[in-house]
């Protein structure tokens, strides 16, 4: 019988995942001062050494489906190595990798914790860490066929992520994947900290004293991180960009985004922003130039 013991950390792109990650990575150190952001908790779900290593065989030389097939029994046979709770990192959209096979085997799954933020937040971010124009990343944040190293390359550091569209890779998380999922919304990470994080720990299982959360909040607080990149550098860092910790506000969308880049984004996405609460009705669209 598989072990039930993988925690997925999931999320689209720049919805605060690395954040999660760093302030469980402090909860988990339980120490005096913070953790090194390059000794970040988890595995991460698309790595390439660690899938080469886990199958013996160079990705290089597979197929993208070969590649996606294998994907599940990597992350199967993990967790029944561990004695331990496993957390994944992980930006795939939920979906099948063969006739009802999924890509996140339910079987190790203990839970999910599923990180959301506005879309238009993360627009600007994206466009930051990728070092590309905004309408470029509106772009694929709208495409439902959308991919992150899409290409078979043995220099690749990342195997292909099927993102979709934003609103796609929310719902397939969400109302597909039949999962035990926890939903943490970006905003409350910054508005009510202890609360939002002390109630997914809760999930995961781990009830742990008030004063030991909030140690952890401060030590995973943005201007330290972002001390530590500029200082030491992260080793999970864009080549393109100049920093991974760069602002970490919302409502950045305001005053980076056009009014023409803002509706295709609320056209495309408005029924799942509407439902987390990113916008009310159709009269919040701005208008057309």
């Amino acid at each position: 019988m598989d072990k039930k013991n993988i925690v997925w950390i999931a999320s689209y792109p720049k919805s605060g995942n690395t954040w999660f990650r760093l302030f469980l990575s402090n909860i988990m150190n339980n120490g005096d001062y913070p953790v090194n952001i390059n000794s970040i908790i988890g595995e991460i779900a698309s790595n390439r050494e660690l899938f080469d290593e886990i199958t013996g065989v160079p990705s290089s030389i597979l197929c993208k489906k070969e590649i996606l097939r294998l994907r599940p029994e990597v992350y199967r046979y993990i967790a029944n190595k561990s004695e331990k709770l496993i957390f994944f990192k992980i930006h795939d959209a939920w979906r099948y990798v063969d006739y009802q096979v999924p890509l996140v085997p339910q079987s190790v799954t203990k839970a999910v914790i599923y990180l959301i933020r506005n879309p238009l937040d993360i627009v600007v971010s994206y466009s930051y860490h990728l070092n590309l124009p905004v309408d470029e990343v509106v772009k694929n944040l709208n495409d439902d066929n959308y991919s992150i190293s899409p290409d078979v390359d043995s220099l690749k550091v990342q195997l292909e992520q099927k993102l979709f569209s934003w609103r796609k890779h929310v719902l397939s998380w969400i109302n597909l994947s039949k999962l035990k999922i926890h939903i943490v919304k970006y905003e409350y990470l910054i508005q009510k900290p202890f609360d939002t994080f002390k109630k997914a720990i809760s999930f995961i299982g781990m009830n742990l004293a008030d004063n030991e959360i909030k140690k952890a909040i401060s030590f995973s607080e943005f201007r330290i991180l972002r001390e530590q990149e500029i200082n030491h550098g992260f080793i999970e860092r864009s080549p393109s960009s100049t920093l991974f910790f760069r602002k970490g506000q919302i409502e950045q969308w305001k005053n980076a985004l056009s009014k023409k880049q803002i509706d295709m984004v609320i056209r495309k996405n408005y029924f799942v922003m509407k439902k987390f609460g990113y916008i009310s009705d159709l009269s919040d669209l701005p208008p057309k130039n």
